[in-house]
């Protein structure tokens, strides 16, 4: 349970701070440019906003989603604590949301299926995803299309991401995705790759 909600007082006048940035296609249902099924990039604070290094749009076909790794801290400590609390809008509206203020025993499985978990391995670097599988049954998220996103048409998409602490200091992550249809044939070959036996969806 988060010790703040019972009379512990602390002082926190820092924002969280965003360290990376992920795009998933969901295999065998969505592509990223170039082919890739996962596109990792910087992220740089530019203004009162964070911005996706070097590129501000990128481009998909199909089923995607996001992931995003930070930390945050408080006022004089050098200590680094993960995000308490994530939004993610799609064109000014919620598109998925984790917060972390109680977790309960049971859920604590599920956390694990939240995060990019061959990263964490990999790298110890920590990113919570948007995608909610099918079985995680993880009670602190919310996404009315669990958290992957349709890019089914050209159109220009406003994707926000804010990051909360428990003082309700926030950062924001702005970035577009806009859909490009000559991936499909991408697609496609991922699932002939599936078919083959070599590709699994956990």
């Amino acid at each position: 349970y988060n010790p703040l909600r019972y009379g512990i007082t602390v002082k926190d006048e820092i924002k969280p701070v965003l360290t990376g940035f992920r795009v998933y296609s969901k295999n065998g249902f969505g592509i990223l440019e170039g082919g890739k099924e996962i596109a990792p990039y910087g992220v740089i604070k530019k203004g009162i906003y964070y911005k996706v290094n070097a590129i501000d749009t990128i481009k998909a076909w199909g089923a995607v989603y996001f992931g995003i790794s930070g930390y945050d801290q408080l006022t004089g400590a050098s200590n680094k604590n993960g995000i308490y609390r994530t939004e993610v809008y799609v064109d000014n509206e919620l598109f998925f949301s984790c917060h972390f203020d109680s977790v309960l025993f049971k859920d604590l499985k599920y956390i694990n299926a939240l995060l990019d978990y061959e990263k964490y391995i990999n790298s110890g670097v920590c990113y919570i995803q948007t995608y909610i599988s099918e079985n995680n049954l993880f009670q602190n998220t919310f996404s009315p299309l669990k958290g992957l996103l349709e890019v089914n048409d050209s159109r220009l998409r406003k994707i926000v991401v804010k990051a909360f602490d428990t003082k309700e200091n926030s950062s924001e992550l702005v970035f577009y995705v806009k859909g490009d249809s000559t991936l499909k044939t991408k697609i496609k070959e991922t699932v002939a790759v599936a078919d083959s036996g070599l590709w699994f969806d956990a």
